[in-house]
This record gives C-alpha cells, sequence and structure tokens, in this order.
C-alpha cells in the first residue's frame, strides 16, 4: 500500500500563518514593498522559521496564491 507521508502538524500551521500574514501584509501594501521582518513579526515567527520553510517572500507568495486557488 502506497501512502503519501504525513507532514507534521507543526510545520502546516507555521506555513498556513505565514501565508496568512502575506496576504494580510499584501492587503495593506504591494508585495514588493512587503519585508520579512514585518511579515515574520506579523505571523508570530521567527525569522529562521521562515527561511526553514520557504527560500524567500516569492516562494512564499507562489504557496500562498496555489492555496488560494485550491481554495476556490
Amino acid at each position: 500500500m502506497n501512502r503519501a507521508p504525513q507532514e507534521d502538524p507543526r510545520a502546516a500551521r507555521t506555513r498556513t500563518r505565514l501565508r496568512a500574514a502575506l496576504l494580510e501584509e499584501c492587503a495593506e501594501r504591494p508585495l514588493a514593498e512587503v519585508g520579512v521582518a514585518a511579515l515574520v513579526r506579523r505571523a508570530g515567527v521567527g525569522r529562521a522559521t521562515f527561511y526553514v520553510h520557504y527560500d524567500g517572500l516569492e516562494a512564499l507568495a507562489v504557496d500562498a496564491c496555489a492555496d488560494v486557488v485550491r481554495q476556490a
């Protein structure tokens, strides 16, 4: 039987918080003006944690947009 590996629930929650924080930041300013410091502050995670999950803001933006499309 082939099963997909289970995702760590903590990692999933962190990515969800980061995606939500990015969308909130982008509601206030263009993506080009969003900084990692403001984003992680809003998400309530550390800067290092952000980089564990994403290579940069562009990678997070792609993930956040894909999540919005999946929910639509």
